[in-house]
């Protein structure tokens, strides 16, 4: 690839917060390093993507923690310690990086899953790295936005996953957002927000299905078996939705955000061929526009034209969405 473009992507992989959810394949919390299929944006060979001609690092995942934790917890067999150690393999890949592309003129942030929430923490160090080559700054956060219910309980059970992992103390946080964690007061998402505000002409996206089945699914174990929330575990369909769409309204007012809304279950599509089958309208659904490849390839050249969000649906206030429906767009998130 052209060693001056860098697909920088954080791989998927699961999530574990107790003995139980280590245990494979409750959660597909990986115990070794597993290459991805290299398809999608990460296949070079396909002449529809539009990063082939990027050299590509991969930041592989086997340790349960979104690329951040440094800990042991003793969840192996007989209380023997576990290495909760995204942190440190993630800053050595980012330092190697860091060493191998002196010049760089396009920096592109793949991410799938886990890998999503990855690099939602570490999106501000890493552009922080690159930023005396001054790149062109395009990331794509898919298909994990981190949404739990009741919403009440956000702060207390990110709190209880950022002690788990030992999240708190290390570089990928500067040294406000490490006291703030510390003290109980760190979101996730609201450090997304700093990122962007903090790098304005970084091209900050964002691609979801309305009603991801995965997304779905973890939130509920997670917080039956780490939080004792059966009112989190019976979360619906309809009020992931929900949810989603208060987060994604918070991040729409930053300027250089951008919002990609697909009908339907799937979780991921720019590690598939789904990147270039998706639409708006589904997953394999050719009717709508943009395409999911369009629109991710309008980015940086043409950001300026590009929509605030893609969604399809009928436009409807925040406050009343339709309780046993998803095939709606909040007003501020419609095409």
């Amino acid at each position: 690839g052209d060693p001056d473009k860098l697909l920088y992507n954080f791989q998927g992989g699961g999530a574990c917060w107790s003995k139980l959810t280590f245990t494979p394949p409750l959660t597909g919390c990986l115990h070794e390093p597993t290459p991805d299929d290299w398809s999608g944006i990460l296949n070079f060979t396909d002449p529809a993507n539009p990063y082939r001609d990027y050299t590509m690092v991969v930041v592989l995942y086997c340790s349960g923690d979104m690329h951040a934790g440094s800990t042991t917890q003793p969840w192996g067999r007989h209380g023997k310690d576990v290495q909760i150690r995204g942190f440190e393999n993630a800053d050595a890949v980012l330092k190697w990086t860091s060493q191998q592309f002196p010049t760089l003129s396009s920096l592109v942030f793949g991410s799938c899953s886990a890998g999503s929430l990855g690099l939602q923490y570490w999106a501000n160090r890493v552009i922080d790295e690159f930023s005396d080559r001054g790149p062109d700054v395009v990331a794509f956060a898919d298909s994990f936005a981190g949404i739990l219910w009741p919403p009440r309980d956000q702060q207390a059970s990110q709190d209880f996953l950022f002690e788990t992992w030992g999240m708190c103390n290390n570089s990928a946080l500067d040294d406000a957002a490490q006291q703030r964690c510390h003290n109980g007061e760190f979101l996730l998402q609201d450090y997304f927000i700093e990122t962007m505000r903090k790098h304005p002409t970084a091209n900050v996206n964002m691609i979801n299905s309305k009603t991801d089945a995965v997304q779905i699914l973890f939130g509920k174990g997670f917080m039956l078996t780490a939080m004792d929330s059966r009112e989190g575990f019976s979360m619906t369909p309809q009020q992931f939705y929900k949810e989603l769409n208060v987060v994604l309204a918070q991040y729409i007012k930053e300027p250089n955000f951008r919002s990609y809304l697909v009908d339907g279950t799937q979780h991921c599509f720019t590690p598939y061929q789904l990147t270039y089958t998706t639409t708006p309208l589904g997953a394999e659904d050719s009717d709508g526009t943009p395409r999911l490849v369009d629109w991710m390839s309008a980015f940086p050249r043409f950001a300026s034209v590009v929509p605030s969000s893609v969604c399809a649906g009928e436009e409807v206030a925040l406050g009343t969405p339709p309780p046993n429906r998803t095939d709606y767009c909040h007003v501020a998130l419609s095409t």
